[in-house]
């Protein structure tokens, strides 16, 4: 039984983690349409991509975001320190830390 609640839990998990992840990629694409070339965002991007395909490969994630680097590069390119998009980052780095400390 407490291993069927802990998939529930762990599937729940990683439903947040994916929408984060898509609202990232949907706010990156709404606020910075024309920046194709701003590193911070195609490492974020990136980070975000490779999550999304860990979560509907095998519903498993294997690794992390460095919350604290990407967040900095961000913030030094746009000078933004209250953008939505470092909120929703920062809930899919939380998230992915809990499914971790659940494992």
């Amino acid at each position: 039984m407490s291993s069927i609640i802990s998939n529930i839990i762990k599937f729940r998990n990683l439903k947040e983690i994916d929408y984060h992840c898509k609202q990232v990629l949907i706010l990156i694409k709404n606020n910075y349409p024309n920046d194709n070339s701003n590193y911070s965002l195609a490492r974020i991007e990136r980070s975000i991509n490779h999550i999304l395909e860990q979560i509907d490969g095998s519903e498993t994630i294997t690794s992390t975001i460095n919350l604290m680097d990407l967040t900095r590069h961000f913030v030094d390119d746009t000078g933004n320190y209250n953008d939505p998009i470092l909120i929703e980052l920062e809930h899919v780095y939380h998230k992915i830390e809990k499914i971790k400390k659940e494992s």
